[in-house]
């Protein structure tokens, strides 16, 4: 079952009216002063998915997260707080998600761009993350930083920034975990794994358009994943460095 984790794409595969959002399973209570380039993104008020800050005017997201509708006045993102219902609320101007994204197996193209009517200003809760290089290859083995408002195991209604510690898997690992899923088919130059060995760590309902982090780059946005991070599939991000130019073009 794929589950959008924000709507992620958990593949089960889930029907339109029961993917929602999800939210960090595994994941510790989290500062926004440790990661504040992360907001949430309302649709028709209500809490959807996350994104990224990638200037003061532009939040970076996935595509599943925005198909719905492209009319800005149906979004606002909030931003600075580690409560997900005190943040600052912001209107958005313009919503672009990529052309050849389709809400169908296998999910490739699932990236958003999402402009603001005004500047962020920024501070300790509120910075921008850098991209990656051109083409730059996947960095695997190395622990990456995801956090989100999105399910937990705990309470599926937690308004608290959580986070958690995940692992990069290889391109070949990430490729073989999905191989024989329905709809599978990665493309390790747009896709990227990962998650831990025993499962149950990762992004879940709410989670989706969340950026993955090393070291204040962002290399990862939340996609799907199986199940809510089962055993043996780790989570799928869009991989940002097979898109920048894309995402130079729309910001």
């Amino acid at each position: 079952m794929y589950f959008e984790i924000g709507c992620i794409l958990l593949i089960s595969f889930v029907s339109a009216n029961t993917a929602s959002n999800l939210k960090i399973m595994g994941g510790e209570p989290a500062d926004i002063k440790d990661h504040p380039y992360i907001v949430s993104l309302y649709y028709f008020g209500y809490f959807w998915c996350d994104g990224s800050i990638l200037d003061e005017y532009t939040i970076l997201t996935a595509a599943h997260c925005v198909f719905r509708s492209q009319l800005p006045e149906d979004y606002f993102i909030s931003y600075g707080n580690t409560n997900v219902s005190s943040g600052n609320k912001m209107q958005v101007t313009r919503v672009t998600y990529h052309a050849n994204f389709l809400y169908q197996p296998p999910w490739t193209y699932d990236i958003a761009i999402i402009k603001l009517t005004e500047p962020i200003p920024f501070g300790e809760t509120a910075q921008p993350l850098k991209l990656p290089k051109s083409h730059e290859s996947t960095p695997a083995n190395k622990t990456a930083s995801l956090a989100g408002w999105g399910e937990d195991d705990i309470s599926p209604k937690s308004q608290i920034l959580r986070a958690v510690n995940l692992t990069i898997s290889t391109d070949e690992e990430c490729v073989d975990s999905y191989r024989n899923v329905d709809g599978g088919g990665l493309n390790p130059k747009t896709e990227l794994c990962a998650g831990v060995p025993e499962g149950g760590k990762g992004p879940c309902h709410g989670d989706s358009g969340g950026p993955l982090v090393i070291d204040g780059v962002q290399y990862g946005i939340v996609s799907y994943s199986k199940g809510c991070v089962e055993k043996g599939y780790p989570a799928v991000f869009t991989k940002v460095s097979g898109y920048l130019d894309w995402i130079e073009k729309h910001r």
